[in-house]
């Protein structure tokens, strides 16, 4: 009976190191973050390409419309991705455009600004064709987020009548302070009237729009996010004082 032998150690080592070396290069093709990457990916697909390609996907959304956390580093991963599109697309455009530092003069020819053109194609389409270029369902991508803007539109308002409700305290306390040191009991009736009138109208202002089915949930989901979502919107932000101030 012939037995099995094991491959010397040697070959075993430069096997798992050969694993190694490939699984790290097709991270780094996955990824393909670096400009050089954005910029071959932003030739080799156009705009149209990009909403074509996005337009063929579809998304059932759950009925209780809540996000899950794989939902969130999605969004997260998608936006980060988009952000560097856009940075790469906005540079093309200004040195198509002889608005890149030191070339103030530079007049582009057609071919130039209709090459900006696309590049301003691909800034519009930076979400979709990071989404897609990660491998995620576009109309998934756009669901989510809607949800993500209303929760957090949605703990904007929780914040604002927050806030009013510190300050109607203030001001309450400050009439009943007034009622206390009244001269008289007609002073003192006004002033009640004053703090019921107040309190009505307080309660009133206090009222906000009933949330949607999962906005709750949403809103804590984001809240987990939070830190993430600031550093992404951050960089979303700084991008478009640039694209401003060009």
């Amino acid at each position: 009976m012939r037995r099995h032998r094991q491959p010397p150690l040697p070959f075993v080592l430069l096997g798992l190191c050969l694993l190694a070396v490939v699984a790290l290069a097709a991270t780094a093709c996955h990824r393909g973050d670096d400009e050089a990457s954005v910029e071959r990916r932003l030739d080799q697909k156009g705009t149209m390409d990009v909403v074509e390609e996005a337009a063929k996907d579809e998304y059932d959304p759950p009925s209780d419309g809540e996000l899950s956390e794989k939902q969130m580093d999605m969004y997260l991963e998608v936006e980060t991705r988009a952000a560097k599109i856009r940075q790469v697309a906005q540079k093309r455009m200004e040195e198509r455009t002889g608005k890149d530092e030191g070339d103030e003069a530079k007049k582009p020819g057609l071919f130039d600004a209709l090459r900006a053109v696309g590049d301003l194609g691909d800034l519009v389409t930076a979400e979709l064709r990071a989404a897609k270029e990660l491998g995620y369902n576009a109309a998934e991508f756009q669901w989510v987020k809607q949800q993500v803007v209303e929760a957090q539109v949605a703990m904007m308002g929780q914040q604002m009548r927050s806030g009013f409700a510190a300050v109607n305290q203030q001001v309450l306390d400050a009439m009943e302070a007034q009622k206390a040191a009244a001269g008289d009991d007609e002073e003192r009736r006004r002033i009640e009237q004053q703090i019921a009138d107040y309190k009505e109208n307080a309660a009133d202002a206090q009222q906000g729009d009933e949330l949607e089915p999962g906005v709750e949930h949403n809103i804590e989901l984001v809240k987990r996010y939070q830190e993430r979502l600031q550093k992404v919107e951050q960089a979303a932000s700084e991008q478009a004082d640039s694209e401003q101030a060009n």
